[in-house]
């Protein structure tokens, strides 16, 4: 099964990377992360019980968009039955928005924008 949930925040692609990678390495979300600068922040969800995602992995991608940035939260899960994804996007992402000090918001996007290699951010 799998779920993607998008947010934008009108900020650059380096700064909500930036903020992305030292939330989702933090105790609270995941120690340990395979990451592509600016475009890829990917980790296992076999280490969560309060999110009870005993299966699968998310990837968060970063695109940019309307002169911010467009972020897709990409959960692959194996444990669907009482996996709460969408809270743990909430919970990552608003500790994102603090970081950053502007708010998410909720974008309506083809996620396929995402994998297209002409929205690839490279430094």
């Amino acid at each position: 099964m799998r779920r993607d949930i998008c947010y934008f925040f009108p900020a650059s692609v380096d700064r909500v990377y930036n903020a992305y990678l030292t939330v989702a390495t933090n105790a609270r979300f995941r120690r340990e992360c395979k990451q592509e600068h600016y475009h890829t922040i990917n980790f296992g969800l076999n280490f969560s019980m309060k999110y009870n995602m005993n299966g699968g992995a998310c990837t968060i991608r970063f695109i940019p968009h309307m002169n911010g940035t467009a972020i897709n939260l990409r959960f692959s899960i194996a444990q669907l039955a009482g996996a709460r994804y969408e809270r743990y996007a909430i919970d990552l992402t608003n500790e994102v928005a603090a970081i950053l000090g502007t708010p998410a918001q909720n974008l309506k996007i083809d996620v396929n924008a995402f994998l297209a290699p002409e929205n690839k951010v490279t430094h």
